[in-house]
């Protein structure tokens, strides 16, 4: 199975990952898109789906993290959004969702209308 220690993720870098799925939605791997500064990274329609393209994934969930904590998307994060869903029309590939991740929060795009209100992760045991 796919799994990462989100709780700690990218405290110190934004971070972007895109999770390739099967036509089942089970996660064949996990691709980091990009590593950036503090406050930004590229994040490119191309990078997000070479990878799933070479692996003729069904669809992706994109994921990143805010450093500050704070996971309510920026407007960069909304423009990204709509750049990948532009894009996923062309390729056949269905974006499934694009969460931010925040300390220990995390606002989703499918979840929480128009990227209003954050929810806590899950707590492992």
């Amino acid at each position: 199975p796919c799994r990462r220690g989100f709780e700690t993720w990218g405290k110190g870098a934004l971070e972007v990952y895109s999770f390739l799925l099967d036509s089942k939605n089970r996660v064949m791997k996990i691709n980091t898109v990009s590593i950036g500064t503090l406050d930004s990274s590229l994040v490119h329609p191309r990078e997000v789906f070479k990878d799933a393209i070479m692996a003729s994934s069904a669809s992706i969930i994109v994921a990143h993290n805010h450093p500050s904590g704070d996971p309510t998307p920026s407007t960069e994060d909304k423009r990204v959004t709509q750049r990948l869903n532009e894009a996923v029309q062309l390729l056949g590939i269905e974006l499934l969702n694009h969460v931010v991740i925040g300390d220990n929060k995390w606002v989703s795009r499918k979840q929480v209308d128009a990227y209003t209100g954050a929810r806590r992760l899950p707590t492992q045991h």
